[in-house]
């Protein structure tokens, strides 16, 4: 799907992913990073996005739309950082 001919909302629970291998590296090495103290449903629940993200990569989507609504509770903080990755 060419997201670029997509009309998708725009809000802080979307991101669009573009290069989807690189960033889901980058995701991973974010999450990895998180302090035990950190860890919980947020995490698991990143590791999850992340999974998502790691089958759209194998099936061969190098860009791919996310919404945080679908998968699951992550605390505002580890979204707007994971977010940030992914969106680079």
């Amino acid at each position: 799907i060419d997201l670029d001919a997509q009309k998708l909302p725009v809000d802080e629970r979307y991101v669009v992913v573009r290069d989807a291998p690189a960033a889901l590296e980058r995701g991973r090495e974010l999450v990895a990073s998180w302090e035990p103290g950190e860890r919980g449903s947020s995490v698991d629940n990143a590791s999850r996005v992340l999974n998502w993200l790691e089958w759209d990569v194998e099936t061969g989507q190098e860009d791919v739309f996310l919404d945080l609504a679908m998968l699951g509770e992550i605390e505002p903080g580890h979204w707007e950082a994971l977010r940030e990755v992914l969106a680079i």
